[in-house]
């Protein structure tokens, strides 16, 4: 099993240390030249193994799309729109429905 520690940023300019606790957090302690600077606690989420590859859905769809739009067609509706799925053929909206469906193994996130 894997684990993903929401809201740590590794730092390349300060040692980190983390220590996970069973109760699902860790506590990330940031060092300055050995004098601690910075104590986070953050939620600790267990990844599922085995697990396949982690890609980005929206924009495979978004992609997927793309190919069934003529230049014309993709001139007026920018692939950053949210109503850009209208314009699709049944098909492209089977696939994407398909994708949408995949479980998820990692959540979104926002930023």
């Amino acid at each position: 099993m894997s684990l993903l520690i929401k809201g740590v940023n590794v730092s390349p300019d300060h040692i980190q240390c983390i220590t996970v606790f069973p109760e699902g957090f860790a506590v990330v302690e940031e060092y300055d030249m050995l004098v601690p600077i910075k104590t986070t606690k953050c939620e600790v989420v267990p990844v599922p193994t085995p697990h396949g590859r982690q890609i980005d859905a929206d924009a495979l769809k978004k992609r997927i799309a793309a190919t069934y739009y003529s230049q014309d067609e993709k001139d007026k509706a920018p692939m950053d729109d949210i109503p850009w799925m209208n314009g699709c053929n049944t098909k492209v909206k089977e696939v994407c429905g398909m994708i949408d469906d995949a479980p998820t193994v990692i959540e979104a996130e926002e930023g």
